[in-house]
């Protein structure tokens, strides 16, 4: 009997160490991984690396998957083989001297077919060789033994954004690494069970790396985010926990990026879904369940361009989208847009002052927006008034923003492109309309050479427009308020211009 226990004892202790050594989080140079065995990140056990089949109709049908490891259902992050799928019984990760990721339809002395490799043949193998490491974050790393990074595929995503990853333009390529730049996006899955590239991915504008787009079949805007100000992105005015996690930085090689960091120790995640939808997922620490917290787009609005060009985008019941031109513009095509086709956009009616050879040309500010696509940024300008002033002598700007130590001076051309209005929240922007379009002009300021004269039309126009303004000031709306500010604000910028008042003192 004794014995018999002694022989248990010992079993199970084996049994345990086998287990152990088997929960490894390292693959070493010339070893191969092979299904059903995994790669377990160290220390806390998160993720784990493994070959996995996502649609449960074709179990033979298998990817190497970093997947989290203690949720259910099983929940995958990142995906190598996309493209191709493993047919074999038991498919196989590699890693070579040259510190290249290999996934072989098979094992490696059969001489499998290459489904995927990471693409990193290296100039020169170090002394010691490299490893594959899967990390408590999700990352999986090829590195050398003094622990610098070759390859990370968090520089190369799927459908997932995690937290501490990087997204910029381009994926991140370390020197010693052979290969062009690589165009940095996360593209949906298929389907729910298909893992091969879907239709949508995320990225950063190449021509604007402060906004993030998705795109539909490769080019096509589906959703924006809005420009980064500084603080958030303008396409998302309200800024839950689960959203504060972004910072913007920039790289040398890289450019600008932004880094995404989970604010409190709940697992978070992005997703782009098949549909098109970014979704924000956190899980439940009381059921290891994953729960939807944010998803954009969430109604027509958000869809990039719903109301076409010079429109305004605001959501009525259900989540459909109202159209309407913005104040001095008209449908383009007006049968189309009565008959519910906006995709046209409004155009100018009238035309601005400047573009008809004459002056008056002022700025009405609409609240609470999204700004349009196509914004362009203007150095050199220090406060509002050269912001403002400088969008006015361009008869191509038709808008502009400033916001001191954020975006600084942004201008925008004639088509101001997918505004979304909020009921709250958002930023200004700054309209630029004919005299006509604001209900006064400025002509006489601008023509006047009696520089006394003009100092006392201002100062007259601006004391009358201040009474009345107090007049009606319980009596506004918010709209109609932010017209009387913008015409304040404008007034007094051209007294200010012709040298007799202070700007300062008339501001706000």
């Amino acid at each position: 009997m004794a014995a018999s226990r002694l022989l248990f004892s010992l079993c199970t202790a084996l049994a345990v160490a086998a287990a152990a050594a088997a929960a490894t989080d390292t693959l070493k140079q010339g070893d191969s991984l092979t299904a059903p065995a995994t790669l377990v990140s160290s220390p806390s056990g998160v993720f784990e690396l493994g070959f996995h089949a996502p649609d449960p109709a074709r179990p033979a049908r298998l990817y190497l998957c970093v997947w989290y490891r203690d949720t259910q259902p099983r929940t995958v992050a990142w995906v190598a083989n996309r493209v191709n799928a493993a047919a074999a019984a038991a498919p196989s990760l590699t890693l070579t001297a040259g510190g290249e990721l290999r996934v072989l339809d098979g094992a490696a002395k059969d001489g499998a077919r290459m489904l995927w490799s990471s693409n990193t043949t290296t100039r020169a193998a170090p002394r010691g060789g490299y490893e594959a490491v899967i990390q408590d974050s999700g990352s999986l790393q090829v590195r050398d033994v003094d622990g610098t990074v070759i390859w990370d595929s968090f520089w190369h995503p799927s459908d997932t954004m995690l937290s501490g990853m990087r997204i910029s333009v381009n994926a991140e390529v370390r020197a010693q690494v052979r290969g062009p730049p690589e165009r940095m996006l996360f593209t949906s899955w298929a389907s729910d069970t298909d893992p091969s590239p879907g239709r949508f991915a995320l990225g950063l504008d190449p021509a604007n790396p402060s906004q993030a787009f998705i795109w539909r079949d490769g080019n096509v805007p589906f959703w924006r985010s809005g420009q980064w100000t500084g603080l958030n992105f303008v396409g998302i005015p309200y800024r839950p926990l689960y959203v504060y996690g972004y910072k913007q930085g920039n790289d040398p090689i890289l450019g600008m990026y932004f880094t995404y960091t989970a604010t409190n120790t709940s697992l978070q995640r992005f997703v782009v879904a098949p549909d098109g939808r970014d979704v924000c997922y956190m899980v439940k620490k009381s059921t290891q369940e994953w729960e939807t917290v944010w998803v954009q787009p969430s109604n027509e609005c958000e869809r990039y361009g719903a109301c076409g060009s010079n429109a305004i985008c605001t959501v009525v019941q259900d989540g459909k989208a109202k159209c309407t031109c913005m104040k001095g513009f008209k449908p383009k095509l007006a049968d189309e847009w009565n008959a519910g086709n906006r995709s046209q956009g409004c155009v100018r009616n009238p035309p601005l002052d400047c573009q008809v050879n004459k002056t008056g040309d002022g700025f009405l500010s609409i609240p609470n927006v999204k700004w349009p696509d196509f914004s362009y940024w203007v150095s050199g300008v220090t406060d509002e008034y050269g912001c403002m002033n400088t969008c006015q002598q361009n008869c191509s700007c038709g808008a502009y923003v400033y916001m001191t130590q954020l975006t600084g001076c942004l201008h925008w051309g004639n088509e101001l492109m997918d505004v979304h209005q909020f009921q709250a929240g958002g930023y200004a922007l700054n309209l630029k309309l004919p005299a006509s379009e604001l209900g006064f002009t400025y002509r006489s300021l601008e023509n006047s050479r009696n520089s006394i004269c003009r100092g006392a039309i201002c100062f007259v126009s601006l004391s009358l427009f201040m009474v009345e303004a107090w007049k009606k000031y319980q009596r506004c709306s918010a709209q109609k308020l932010e017209e009387v500010k913008t015409f304040i604000y404008q007034i007094s910028a051209k007294c200010w211009h012709a040298g007799y008042l202070t700007f300062d003192s008339f501001r706000r």
